[in-house]
């Protein structure tokens, strides 16, 4: 780590609390326990401390999917899916460094459904409905945030986290948001523009495995048109994959077995919401843009009838890959779940003095990204542990 940022720390032979990882779980965990001056606490991190800059432009983050600012997972050979991607296999892309996964995605907060959390409290974890957790949520979003005003001026800059971004686009209407050359007082606008050579083509090849024939066969023909694309993702699914130990030794990466679509009802999810970004793209709005499907077979379904349901169930088995947020390694689940690895306090059961505090921990997977339960989950740890400790 830079010694101008973090100091030259002293190691203790003894800390009071020990934590694993600086992922957004892991850093939050540290910080709140940390607020207690009595106590000491110790946190590991395997990656870089200092931060990308690329983690901080929306969308650019993903860019460092292939660089040694992730550990660049791969699963085993699959057998029922990612069948057109280099040797079968699927990425599975995990954040090394401080701030974990959280440097290398889009950026994305979303709390969840209050579904997902109250099936989790009537499924036996107490303390985990959505009445439970939304005031760890509240206690999260309250930002102090340092704008112009607070440092120059010395206003406060406490309050609730907002995001301004659709009102920005949708209802700012006043008559200075046209104005090529306002004359307002007190205020300066500095423009500066980057440019960035580099082939994202390569990032992304890497990161989702394209093969070259893939590439250029296929999306060869679109580049330098104007298109756009529909994402369909599966949140829920019946498939369930499973991580296993390569070896005793530490700095072997485990062994994912993802079996995506072992379970057919996954495939016709998948085929279903195609069939919806079809229906979507006849509206006339979209129509009178002129836009038209993409009709080139992808490579290994060309024996189907292009665009038949046998087409797409061979198309999403051919291509479609993960975008991430893989939960319940490490599953919570209440008293004689035999499938469980936590109990509802995040305890680990048979072993003293050990939880665990991350998404693994998450008993299915949610309607959510996955980067706000994170730092849920470390300020709800936190709270156990302090609770317990009483």
């Amino acid at each position: 780590m830079n010694e101008i940022d973090y100091g030259n720390p002293q190691l203790r032979k003894v800390y009071d609390y020990v934590i694993v990882g600086a992922g957004p779980a892991g850093c939050v965990l540290a910080n709140r326990l940390s607020e207690d001056p009595s106590v000491s606490v110790l946190i590991l991190e395997l990656g870089r401390g200092e931060r990308p800059a690329f983690s901080e432009p929306p969308m650019l983050g993903p860019m460092l999917m292939a660089s040694d600012y992730s550990f660049g997972y791969e699963t085993e050979r699959q057998k029922y899916g990612c069948l057109g991607l280099t040797d079968r296999k699927c990425s599975w892309t995990h954040g090394r460094g401080v701030g974990g996964s959280s440097i290398i995605n889009n950026i994305i907060y979303t709390r969840g459904n209050r579904r997902d959390f109250d099936n989790w409290a009537r499924a036996g974890m107490e303390g985990w409905s959505w009445k439970d957790v939304l005031p760890y949520y509240k206690k999260i979003e309250h930002a102090n945030v340092l704008t112009l005003d607070e440092i120059l001026r010395f206003r406060n800059g406490t309050g609730p986290l907002t995001s301004n971004s659709i009102e920005s686009l949708l209802y700012v209407k006043s008559p200075f948001a046209s104005d090529p050359d306002p004359d307002l007082p007190d205020v300066e606008v500095m423009q500066s523009f980057v440019s960035m050579s580099f082939d994202s083509s390569i990032s992304t090849s890497i990161v989702y495995r394209l093969p070259e024939a893939l590439k250029r066969d296929y999306y060869g023909p679109l580049m330098g048109v104007r298109n756009f694309m529909f994402l369909p993702m599966l949140m829920k699914t019946h498939t369930v994959g499973r991580v296993e130990l390569k070896s005793r030794n530490p700095f072997h990466h485990p062994v994912f077995h993802y079996q995506y679509f072992e379970d057919e009802r996954d495939v016709e999810a998948l085929v279903y919401s195609i069939r919806e970004v079809l229906r979507i793209a006849e509206a006339e709005p979209l129509q009178r843009l002129g836009i038209e499907l993409y009709n080139r077979p992808v490579p290994g379904c060309e024996g189907f009838v292009f665009n038949s349901d046998d087409y797409w169930r061979c198309h999403v088995r051919t291509q479609t890959t993960t975008f991430q947020h893989q939960v319940s390694t490490c599953r919570m689940g209440p008293v004689g779940d035999p499938d469980a690895v936590v109990d509802p306090r995040l305890r680990v059961r048979g072993i003293g003095r050990l939880r665990v505090a991350d998404v693994s921990i998450i008993p299915e997977p949610p309607s959510a990204h996955t980067c706000a339960m994170s730092y849920l989950i470390g300020e709800k740890a936190a709270d156990m542990i302090k609770e317990d400790n009483q």
